[in-house]
């Protein structure tokens, strides 16, 4: 997904938010294997 924002610390903040969810999403993953 390639969302785009009229300000750019919002793109920020929403590429730190994903960031995070990825790395819950993988360590929860890796719980589960």
């Amino acid at each position: 997904l390639c969302v785009r924002f009229s300000r750019p610390y919002v793109e920020v903040v929403y590429s730190a938010l994903k960031g995070v969810a990825v790395e819950i999403i993988g360590s929860d993953l890796r719980l589960v294997q």
